[in-house]
């Protein structure tokens, strides 16, 4: 705590932004009957709401947003090109939420998206990237190509 006092202190005196990452930490089970990782999330505390859920995924080339739906907890917003293809961007206020990835007969693999722990999957035409940082669980899933996907979720840091 008087940690946290001396650098809010020393951001004041020198101008300088600080940055609070929670403590996240994944709770994870494979779930072999119906095929998926199921996951809970435990906090270090109640977070405050973090600023890159405020800071939406880039439109790719092609894609215009099709549909759109935003909360105080989540947004959801689905792309879709000349094509037929789509792309859904979602996150959620992680508090009390636990989640199912399809991992079942895909190319399914833990990764780092902008800092944080996230997975990557692959199945049936379909990929997708899925990370939570303190506050928000995350989620790009399209009929795209996955490095459409990777540059949404790079464009979302600040």
């Amino acid at each position: 705590m008087l940690a946290a006092l001396i650098a809010l202190l020393a951001s004041a005196i020198t101008g300088c932004a600080v940055t609070v990452h929670y403590v996240l930490e994944w709770h994870e089970e494979e779930n072999s009957k119906q095929g998926t990782l199921d996951v809970t999330f435990e906090l270090d505390e109640s977070p405050a709401p973090d600023s890159i859920a405020t800071i939406l995924p880039i439109t790719p080339a092609g894609y215009t947003i099709s549909e759109e739906f935003n909360d105080n907890a989540s947004c959801i917003i689905i792309y879709s090109d000349p094509q037929g293809n789509q792309i859904i961007y979602a996150h959620n206020n992680i508090e009390n939420m636990d989640i199912s990835i399809d991992n079942e007969d895909a190319v399914f693999k833990e990764t780092t998206i902008n800092g944080y722990k996230g997975y990557i999957s692959s199945k049936d035409g379909t990929n997708a990237l899925y990370w939570a940082s303190g506050t928000y669980f995350y989620e790009l899933q399209g009929t795209c190509d996955m490095d459409t996907l990777w540059q949404m979720a790079e464009s979302m840091i600040e």
